[in-house]
């Protein structure tokens, strides 16, 4: 069989076409034989061509994951046997030893893909083989080998694995790490022992502190060990030594994260070496950051990325860590300043950086917007977590830092050097970085009648003076742009008399032939000015701001666009009057972005918000209107022959510029568009675009009201001419039960706005609504369909109750209930909880306190769910899938309709309240986090007093009803701020106060008591609670 399947694989990797493919069809069926996998590791491990060798290692791998054992998420028929299983377990170690790299590596990695099940369990001789294979050194390979191998499997560790390993790998581990004859098996064993530490972040209570508790008698060799690889800064051409540096830097990360407190002064000396190695890098780092030619850096052996930038990232997040762990603060505090010194160091943009960003601007901006995976991004993360931990400390030791950079940047200018600028570059970029902490602790220290920590005026009038003086355009455009994004960065502090002069540098800088990054810059810092500036300081700018922008739209490309399209909506808001002058130089260029970026989310949002803030300016209207409707009826008119999204886009556009369209433009742009918008629906069933076509149709009702019916359907095929008609038609289209549930996801917004707008001409067809609404509901398989459409039986509800019950009663229920009054609050109360958004959760829960106020009888007759009956073994513990099939299906009450609404009525009350009391006691709070190390309050040494920290979060209402508030989940993204229901009657209802009001009247009337007796104690005590503040 051996034979025939390297013939297989060797084939696999044939120029000829045909060839491969009989081979891969072989290989497939192969997968079913018995001694399949055996077969592939006698393959993998035999002396023939080292390609097929490797092949053969790689599908042994996937082998293992998909047929080793049934009960795997990833299991594929059939399983491998237990005959051929034992097999491979014995042979595969032997792979270990394999002078090949890349086969070594693929059985350790199979190995580990069998550990998963079977160790140490089932395998405990996997734990033998290993230690003699690193105790015995019979080869290095060998030895690297089993140091893979372990390093992989030690990820799936618990604490009964480290507890059995740990006494007879650990210490042969940590022996290698120091004495190991070759540098890379040094560092492998340091990783190895390292992946054993990184096993804590899966785990967190009990196990976690087990695992660590059993890792303690370890950590002074690892330390000790730690230290000595961080003796010496690493030579950036060497590749070993930069190696040595990293991993040691890694396990000295989790060091700190998981021992700070268990390893005491035994971290000491590792940590002096860090802070050591982080400052004596630096100048070793400025030099290697300008050679072009970094040949050493790459991959080890395994893969591994290695190098120099990788170090210094590295000494970064190990500041980070240290930083966050409030015992440490000691550490940091006396050589804060230094550290922010060194920091703006590490930030100083290189020779490569600055060429290639002129030369691609849109890399410029990427690199500008990524947190992670550049080293100047990592500066900044650091910089943040110095602010966090150190509060104004950290904000007076950068005011010390940036003048002293600034200083040196002068005289490096003043001695001739073409590079001066790059340090104040990077100075700037620090205090943009810090920007929020800087205008935080001003204005704490104001409020004290304290000296501010940074004098930000004084700083801002050194930028004006030096940085946007008008040669830098030329001789150093970047840091001209940097020193428009870092006044945009502090735009809330800066003094009104500077304003106008920053404005001025950023319309200056917009100019034809300046670089990129300068324009950038100027993007970022109009749009922040913009605001702050009097209309009089703005309006000689303004023309110039049009133009310079509008140059910039036809220059930049994606990256970039969105800035220039941020800075020109903050213009049009700004003065309405001058979008309306400019809006023919602009609309073309913007719907050209619109119409080429409709697939770019970021950018088609941002297009959109220009025209809608252009709609929003009455003036622009007839114009806007009279540009943009022919062409989006044109798209519409044709809908198959667009390219992919761009009807969806049409119709977004073309809602936005009906909701706040005057009645002249509301009825041109209908008599346009309307029969494509009503066709999209009755002929499609892309549920993206009947989303979009029922929000349009929306947009007109709310456009036109009453009179809209008057305008005609353009089509006196279309509903015989009548627009109500076809309003009904399309409404009913979307509650087709054959369309998929995210079709008819907009149905509920639309016969809601029908129900509101046109009451008196939906009277006579609503008994045909309110039935196609329950067929509808009971096909829906989606929670957030059958929450939005509770929205219009509460719509009802809120018109009259009485008559919403006796309608419902009349009408069948399409099952098993005996009519559709039952089905529906069976249905309501089950999915209320899924109700979100504000106007929603008013509207619905509203709803179904005027019900229960109607004092009905068929409220009565109506039996519903309510609470789940948990058994003793179950009570206070999670049901997972094995507990549901031990103690078989769910159990719960059954309860009258009016109990279990008092019951949801109670449930929004104690929401109110848990989130009152959550506001009220802000200050009180604490993060209850069991942390690793056991730090207490009174080992923030080095550390701010809770007045400095900028750390602490605003809390407000935290429950679950305040949770659904700000979320809409799934498809049912309608818009929080959607005019419709700003304009609602029913958007000004207190809620608490409606539902205390309505529980007030019920027990005036002596029908709270017996209701109120059938729900938890809790809810209890919430009505009693309300009735007491009433």
């Amino acid at each position: 069989m051996e034979l025939a399947l390297a013939k297989h694989l060797s084939d696999t990797l044939s120029p000829d076409a045909t060839t491969r493919a009989e081979a891969e069809r072989a290989l497939e069926v192969a997968v079913h034989d018995e001694g399949y996998a055996t077969s592939l590791l006698k393959i993998a491990l035999a002396p023939i061509e080292e390609h097929t060798r490797q092949l053969a290692a790689v599908i042994l791998k996937k082998c293992i994951r998909e047929h080793w054992s049934r009960h795997d998420r990833l299991f594929v028929a059939p399983e491998i046997s237990a005959n051929e299983k034992a097999v491979i377990k014995q042979a595969l170690p032997s792979g270990l030893g394999e002078t090949n790299s890349k086969i070594r590596t693929a059985m350790a990695m199979a190995i580990a893909q069998v550990a998963v099940n079977e160790w140490p369990g089932e395998w405990p001789e996997l734990t033998t083989t290993l230690v003699d294979g690193i105790r015995a050194r019979r080869s290095k390979a060998e030895v690297l080998g089993c140091l893979k191998c372990y390093e992989m499997i030690a990820n799936d560790m618990d604490e009964v694995s480290v507890a059995t390993v740990g006494p007879v790998l650990f210490p042969e581990l940590l022996t290698l790490a120091r004495v190991a004859e070759h540098a890379d098996v040094k560092r492998r064993a340091t990783s190895a022992f390292a992946a054993t530490v990184s096993t804590l972040e899966n785990l967190s209570g009990s196990d976690q502190r087990a695992v660590r508790d059993s890792l303690v008698p370890y950590l002074g060799n690892w330390l000790e060990t730690v230290a000595m690889a961080l003796e010496r800064v690493p030579n950036p051409k060497s590749f070993e030594q930069c190696a040595a540096s990293l991993e040691a830097l890694k396990s000295l990360v989790l060091a700190v994260t998981f021992f700070a407190k268990p390893a005491g002064d035994a971290l000491m000396p590792a940590l002096s070496r860090g802070a050591a190695l982080f400052h004596g890098i630096a100048p070793v780092y400025a030099q290697y950051a300008e050679e072009n030619n970094h040949a050493t850096d790459g991959n080890d052996s395994d893969g591994d990325e290695v190098s120099f930038d990788a170090v210094a990232t590295e000494l970064l997040e190990l500041i980070i860590t240290i930083s966050e762990q409030p015992k440490l603060h000691k550490i940091l505090a006396p050589s804060l300043t230094d550290t922010l010194y060194v920091t703006i160091g590490y930030m100083s943009m290189s020779s490569a950086q600055e060429e290639q960003w002129i030369d691609d601007p849109n890399q410029y901006v990427a690199d500008e917007d990524d947190d992670f995976s550049t080293l100047r991004a990592s500066c900044g993360l650091m910089l943040d977590s110095l602010c966090l931990q150190f509060g104004p400390r950290a904000v007076t030791a950068l005011a010390d830092v940036a003048n002293r950079r600034m200083s040196e940047s002068i005289a490096a200018r003043n001695a001739g050097d073409e590079k001066w600028w790059r340090i104040r570059e990077a100075t700037l970029l620090a205090v943009g970085t810090m920007s929020d902490a800087i205008t935080t602790s001003a204005e704490r220290a104001q409020q004290k009648g304290l000296p501010v920590p940074f004098d930000l005026p004084a700083f801002l009038q050194t930028v004006i003076d030096v940085d946007l003086h008008e040669s830098t355009a030329q001789s150093a455009p970047f840091l001209r742009g940097r020193a428009l994004w870092v006044a945009a960065r502090v735009s809330s502090g800066v003094p009104a008399n500077m304003a106008g002069t920053i404005l001025s540098a950023s319309v200056q800088s917009l100019a034809p032939g300046l670089a990129a990054p300068l324009r950038i810059g100027a993007c970022r810092a109009i749009a922040e000015f913009i605001p702050l500036a009097k209309p009089d300081v703005l309006a000689p700018h303004i023309g110039n701001m049009y133009k310079g922008l509008g140059g910039l739209l036809g220059e930049v490309s994606e990256e970039t666009l969105h800035l220039v399209l941020e800075a020109l909506l903050v213009l049009i808001k700004a003065d309405g009057a001058a979008a309306s002058a400019w809006l023919n130089a602009l609309a073309p260029a913007t719907v050209k972005i619109w119409a080429e970026h409709v697939t770019d989310p970021l950018l088609s949002a941002d297009t959109c918000e220009i025209f809608e803030a252009l709609a929003a300016v009455p003036t622009c209207q007839p114009q806007l209107h009279s540009m943009l409707v022919p062409t989006l009826a044109q798209v519409l008119s044709a809908p198959d022959s667009q390219p992919p999204m761009l009807v969806e886009a049409t119709l977004d556009l073309l809602t936005i510029i009906l909701r706040p369209a005057e009645l002249a433009e509301a009825k041109a742009t209908h008599e346009a568009c309307f029969k494509y918008v009503h066709g999209l629906i009755m002929r499609g069933d892309d549920a993206g675009v009947m989303q979009g076509a029922a929000e349009c149709l929306r947009a007109f009702l709310r456009a036109g009201n009453e009179s809209m019916l008057e305008w005609g359907t353009g089509d006196a095929s279309i509903a015989g001419g009548d627009v109500l008609r076809a309003m009904f038609e399309t409404a009913a289209r979307l509650l087709d039960p054959t369309l998929e549930d995210s079709a008819s996801l907009y149905a509920a917004p639309l016969l809601c706005q029908m129900l509101r707008r046109l009451p008196t001409k939906v009277g006579p067809v609503l008994r045909d609504i309110t039935s196609a609404v329950v067929a509808r509901l009971r096909s829906s398989t989606q929670p957030n369909l059958s929450a939005s459409l509770l929205s219009i039986f509460a719509r009802i509800v809120h018109f009259d109750a009485n008559a919403f019950i006796d309608l419902l009663s009349s009408l069948p229920s399409g099952g098993d209930e005996p009519n559709a009054f039952d089905f529906v609050m069976r249905r309501w109360v089950e999915i209320q909880p899924d109700v979100h958004g504000a106007f929603d959760i008013k509207l619905t829960t509203s709803a179904l306190g005027l019900l229960l106020n109607t004092h009905n009888a068929a409220l009565g007759a109506v039996t519903v769910r309510g609470q789940i009956v948990e058994t003793p073994a179950e009570s206070g513990r999670i049901r997972t899938r094995a507990r549901a099939v031990a103690t078989g299906p769910e159990v719960w009450t059954q309860v009258p309709l009016p109990v279990k609404i008092v019951e949801l009525l109670a449930d929004v009350l104690l929401e109110y309240a848990e989130g009152a009391a959550g506001a009220a006691d802000e200050d009180e709070w604490e993060e209850d986090d069991e942390d690793v190390d056991g730090v207490d309050d009174d080992d923030n040494a080095g550390g701010d007093n809770d007045d400095d920290d900028f750390g602490a979060e605003e809390k407000g209402f935290t429950g679950d009803l305040f949770e659904r508030l700000l979320m809409r989940g799934g498809l049912d993204a309608f818009d929080p701020d959607d005019a419709d229901e700003a304009e609602d009657p029913v958007n000004d209802i207190d809620l608490a106060a409606f539902i205390t009001a309505g529980v007030k009247s019920l027990h005036a009337s002596g029908h709270l008591a017996p209701l109120a007796h059938a729900i938890p104690e809790r809810h209890q005590r919430a009505i009693h609670d309300a009735l007491v503040r009433a």
